[in-house]
């Protein structure tokens, strides 16, 4: 059972809970509170609301039902997109500059060096395009649930049988490396015990909730724990 901050319906973490004292502190409005009333933090019903706090509707999201079906778009573009715009003009301009330097002047391994890069350019310029136009899009009709991603080609593009998904749970992926990365996911549970994963690649916590929040609702899909999932 988690505890909920009764001021702004946020979910206190374990760090942030005392239960010696059963004084908890919310992180998010600075809420400061008992829980002395209750026996156990799992039996809590009268002061604390224990229900999964609802996630709004976040920024690029719409949402439409028609004849029964229900789309949930996400558009990829954000303002941090202008400075990929410039960095990816820069970056190929300069490639350009080097092939018509290495080929006028014979120099050919310069050129065949400059492939790697140029490579690094295309999908550079490809990613920057993508962000301005395409949109992740979840629809759900009678019979099955499809992702699909476009206009432009890209990743991520299935769809999976209503009566197969059981539960949906989102989870926080965090990339090991010299410069980690966090990005969020949304995945199913499968009738068949297998874990499916729609949705990946998304930059907030609140945009993977809301996915797997409308999904549920749309399924009528009673939320359960599940192990690794993320909090709301």
């Amino acid at each position: 059972m988690k505890l909920i901050c009764k001021e702004c319906g946020k979910i206190i973490k374990a760090n942030d809970i005392n239960l010696k004292d059963q004084i908890a502190k919310c992180m998010a409005c600075n809420e400061v509170f008992s829980f002395k009333n209750s026996n156990t933090i799992e039996n809590q019903t009268n002061d604390f609301d224990i229900r999964k706090a609802i996630v709004p509707l976040p920024k690029r999201f719409t949402v439409k039902e028609l004849n029964g079906n229900l789309e949930i778009k996400m558009s990829w573009f954000t303002w941090i997109n202008l400075f990929l715009t410039f960095f990816a003009i820069f970056w190929n301009s300069f490639m350009i500059a080097w092939f018509a330097f290495s080929i006028s002047s014979g120099k050919w391994g310069f050129a065949l060096f400059g492939t790697i890069h140029a490579g690094v350019g295309f999908y550079l310029l490809y990613m920057v395009v993508a962000k301005y136009i395409n949109s992740t899009t979840v629809i759900i009709d009678s019979n099955e649930l499809s992702v699909k991603i476009g206009p432009l080609p890209w990743p991520g593009n299935h769809s999976v049988k209503l009566s197969d998904i059981i539960q949906l749970y989102s989870k926080c992926v965090v990339s090991q490396g010299k410069n980690s990365t966090v990005s969020y996911e949304v995945h199913s549970i499968l009738k068949n015990g297998t874990h499916l994963c729609l949705i990946k690649s998304l930059e907030d916590n609140d945009q993977a909730l809301y996915f797997e929040q409308k999904i549920e609702e749309k399924l009528h899909i009673t939320d359960e724990p599940v192990i690794g999932e993320m909090d709301r």
